[in-house]
């Protein structure tokens, strides 16, 4: 056996995620264990390739790694990534009782604009950024994850229509099923921004029904000028949360803006940035001991 389980570090409707460690270098992991029943159908297959294909071939510290992926006994996938000591952002707001101090959001939010930039320049829109795929690691590191959902468009593609997602951080476009692009991406990175702000998401509703209509009427559920910010940052805030998508800045245009320039040395060294080369080789093509594990399994 080459891991050790430590203990759980977290579940959801894919599986469960444990802490493990390896037996020959005693380095410590995460391994996400997804049950095979799960991924049966073609497009829950796809799906899981597609998350495969992009941990495995990002060269962004700010987003995670694929490290290894086997099948266990013919009955879970199991993905193995770096461990994030901290956990998701989620679960620190949620056990938090006091709010981040704005030096800590501008931290945290700049890692989010530059992973976010790294996958739109390859084509890559998230479809699920929220509070709970974003993980704090040590010296205040931000790393997305889950890309079980996002979408890979090839060069001749800019917008899509597939519902899904987290209702609370979708976007009007995605919630009203209508066609989107990149900027859908931008308005749940300002739901993010407005719950590490306030330690709520920017919209709830009893239903799906009422939450769009407050979305339609952006009835935040604490006004906007009732957040205690720098007029910088809720001037940010408040460009990303346009309803109608035109009106929202591209992740560039965000990082391109003067107020955020400013902050951009609070930054943590991290490591480089690389691109992707041979980009669609690489995006279609996901390692043959994969593609073959998977599908010795999963017909």
């Amino acid at each position: 056996m080459k891991y050790s389980v430590i203990n759980i570090a977290g579940k959801g409707s894919y599986g469960v995620v444990y802490k493990i460690k390896d037996l020959h270098t005693n380095k410590i992991h995460a391994l996400k264990k997804i049950k095979i029943s799960s991924v049966l159908h073609h497009k829950q297959k796809e799906l899981l390739l597609n998350e495969l294909r992009i941990m495995k071939y990002n060269y962004s510290p700010y987003l995670l790694k694929l490290e290894e992926m086997f099948i266990e006994r013919g009955l879970n996938v199991c993905i193995v990534t770096p461990f994030i000591r901290y956990g998701d952002l989620n679960t620190i707001i949620l056990a938090r009782k006091l709010y981040f101090k704005e030096q800590l959001i501008w931290i945290y939010f700049l890692q989010m604009c530059l992973g976010v930039k790294y996958l739109h320049e390859h084509n890559i829109i998230h479809r699920d950024l929220k509070t709970s795929n974003i993980y704090l690691g040590e010296g205040d590191k931000i790393v997305i994850g889950d890309f079980g959902i996002s979408k890979i468009f090839n060069n001749n593609q800019s917008m899509s229509r597939t519902f899904i997602g987290t209702p609370y951080y979708m976007s009007p476009e995605m919630l009203g099923q209508q066609e989107y692009d990149k900027k859908a991406d931008i308005w749940s990175l300002g739901c993010v921004l407005y719950e590490l702000l306030t330690f709520k998401m920017p919209f709830n509703g009893y239903n799906l029904f009422d939450l769009k209509r407050k979305v339609r009427g952006l009835n935040f559920s604490k006004r906007l000028y009732e957040i205690r910010c720098s007029k910088e940052l809720l001037k940010i805030l408040k460009h990303m949360l346009q309803f109608a998508s035109k009106e929202r800045p591209t992740i560039i245009e965000i990082l391109d803006d003067e107020e955020v320039y400013q902050h951009m040395y609070m930054i943590p060294y991290v490591g480089r940035t690389e691109p992707i080369y041979d980009f669609d080789k690489n995006f279609r093509e996901i390692p043959n001991i994969y593609i073959y594990e998977i599908n010795e399994y999963i017909k």
